[in-house]
Parts: C-alpha cells; sequence; structure tokens
C-alpha cells in the first residue's frame, strides 16, 4: 500500500493482523540499498509478525518506484521534499502499528536471524527504552556505534590524553570510546542506524527533536529516552552490515556532515550543564584536534606505508578544526 501524501494516510486493508513490531525506513536516493535493505527485512524477519514502513524523502533515483514494483506490501510516505532523517522516522513511527518499532537505515542490511531472537528477547522487557545491535562494516569490522553522552568531562579526559594515566577499567567506564565492544552492557546513546525500541518510548518522548535535520538527532533523543527511566542497551549477539554515510554523504559531505553532529553535540551540553560547559567544551575539542593534527602532519611526513596512514587522517583533523571555529564564531549554533 503506498501514499503519495505524507498528511493522509491509510491503514492497509489486505493485512487484518496487528503486527508486533513495525520495521521503518528513511530512504534518500540510495536505491540499490534501500532494496537490498528491504529484502533482508523480508528474509531476516519471517518469523516475526512486522509491516515495514518506508518515508522516503523525495528520491529522484527510481526508489519510490522500485518499492512499489517489487515491495508492494511496504507502507510508503511520499515525502515531497527532504524533510532530514528525525522527522521522517517520526512520519514513520506515527503510523506505526507494532507495539514496538524497528528504526533501520536504509543502508543496514539484517544478515541473518540474530534481530529477530533480540526482539524475542526484549519484548516482554519493561526496562528496555532502546536495544542496539553490533553494526559492522561490508569488510566485517565492527563499527563503534555506542556512546557515551558529550561533556566537557569527557572531552577533557579524551582529547587531552589524560585517559591514558587511568585505570583500564576506569577509562572504560569514562569513555565511550573503551568499550569492548563484544559485552552487553548498558550504555548512554547509540546511532540512530539501528534502534530497537517500544512505543511506549516514542509516546512518552515524542521521538526525534525535528529541529535537528540530521546527525546528533540519535544522542539527543536517546537522552530524552535515559531521562524517562528506560535502558539503552547494547546488544553484541546481533548483527547488522552498516555501509554508513550513505544518504548523508551525498547530501552534507564531510565537512557539513562533522559540523552538524559537533553543533548537535555542543547544543546537548549547553542545555544540560550550562553556557559556560558548552565553550569549554568546544574549546577542548579544538584543542584536541589541533594536537591531533600536529601530530599527523610530523609523522605524515614519513615515506613508508605509516606515513600515508598519517597524512589521511590530516583531511579530517581539519573538518573538525573549521567546524569548531564555526561554532564559536557562532555561524553555526549549536
Amino acid at each position: 500500500m503506498t501514499t503519495a501524501d505524507p498528511d493522509h494516510q491509510d491503514d492497509p486493508q489486505d493485512d487484518v493482523t496487528v503486527p508486533r513490531l513495525s520495521v521503518i525506513v528513511v530512504s534518500w536516493n540510495t536505491l540499490e540499498l534501500t532494496r537490498a535493505a528491504l529484502q533482508s527485512v523480508d528474509t531476516h524477519l519471517a518469523s516475526v509478525a512486522h509491516e515495514i514502513i518506508v518515508v522516503d524523502n523525495a528520491s529522484t533515483d527510481g526508489t519510490q518506484e522500485m518499492i512499489e514494483a517489487e515491495f508492494p506490501r511496504v507502507r510508503l510516505i511520499r515525502n515531497a521534499d527532504n524533510r532530514g532523517f528525525g522527522k521522517a522516522n517520526n512520519q514513520g513511527m506515527a503510523i506505526a502499528r507494532g507495539e514496538w518499532l524497528l528504526l533501520l537505515n536504509s543502508d543496514a542490511e539484517l544478515m541473518d536471524d540474530s534481530v529477530a531472537r533480540l526482539f524475542a528477547r526484549v519484548q516482554d522487557d519493561h526496562t528496555i527504552g532502546v536495544a542496539h545491535c553490533r553494526l559492522i562494516s561490508p569488510d566485517g569490522t565492527t563499527q563503534y556505534s555506542t556512546y557515551r553522552l558529550p561533556s566537557a568531562k569527557i572531552a577533557l579526559l579524551d582529547n587531552l590524553g589524560l585517559s591514558r594515566f587511568m585505570p583500564n577499567d576506569s577509562r572504560a567506564d569514562l569513555l565511550g570510546g573503551y568499550w569492548d565492544q563484544s559485552f552487553e552492557r548498558d550504555v548512554e546513546a547509540v546511532a540512530g542506524a539501528f534502534m530497537l525500541l517500544p512505543r511506549l518510548a516514542y509516546q512518552q518522548t515524542g521521538g526525534f527533536d525535528e529541529r535537528i535535520f540530521m546527525y546528533g538527532e540519535d544522542l539527543e533523543w536517546c537522552q530524552r529516552i535515559g531521562r524517562m527511566g528506560f535502558r539503552i542497551r547494547y546488544f553484541p549477539d546481533a548483527t547488522v552490515m552498516h555501509h554508513h554515510h550513505a544518504s548523508s554523504a551525498k547530501l552534507l559531505g564531510d565537512h557539513r556532515r562533522i559540523t552538524a553532529s559537533l553543533a548537535t553535540q555542543t547544543q546537548i551540553v549547553r542545555e544540560r550543564d550550562g553556557v559556560i560547559a558548552a565553550g569549554l567544551y568546544v574549546l577542548l575539542l579544538g584543542v584536541g584536534a589541533s594536537m591531533r593534527l600536529a601530530y599527523y602532519l610530523v609523522r605524515g611526513r614519513s615515506k613508508s606505508a605509516d606515513g600515508e596512514r598519517f597524512r589521511s587522517m590530516i583531511r579530517p583533523q581539519l573538518a573538525v578544526l573549521r567546524a569548531l571555529l564555526a561554532l564559536r564564531s557562532g555561524a553555526v549554533r549549536g
């Protein structure tokens, strides 16, 4: 069932069974990846009563036509323009019928039935606000997708290298980057590429902050979900392949993507800890990026393979510094 008007929704009449799970996919010009994502859901969630809702942000690559032709049971919302990741997901969650919601990026694929097993495990756990799984890249490497919420304290420990002097156990507790991704644990925030959550968490928080077009909206929402008393938990036994940045790289590019992410992080710190803490957070990030840039410049002089690796790290640090300067100057509101 499809609809061309996002403000007028019709429930499909050919399926009277209310699904236990609603899978929501937001797409924008990722035709082949979206096809693979939908095929993977059909294959690996067959044991779970579910519906699929795709919210398409005005793709021009034939994504909508592909869905209509190949996935006729998908409920398709066709937006007239790109409304961003958070707002589009909110559109999908607003019409979802399942007691649980699975937000899945259009560039993510279920690889086996591990997500179905994860759902079976958490669906009766009323403490769970978000269940997150292990994300891997197409080359099989694990992506870092669980986080501590940003703060000046964490920026101080991590960006200035002070964490090197901490005991390993303390470092792992304070800094999400040092968590062992092979162990199940509660976390403070997760990447929005995969979020399995009860409808209640959405209803009590109102979903994503629609003022955030893209990047950081997952951190901000996780903060509000946690404040409602829900747990945000990472389950490494479930695995999803994630291509990463498939839409945002086309739309924003590296610099704008980094700027958007840092602006949202800074806003989180400002709203929670105040203007002074937010200013200190940006300053510490800048000092850390400057130190790393200097290090990479020196090490990048080598003609060896290591030198090439360090030279490749220079551009991202410059992008971070430009974004932080924009935040400091007020050109970007954080």
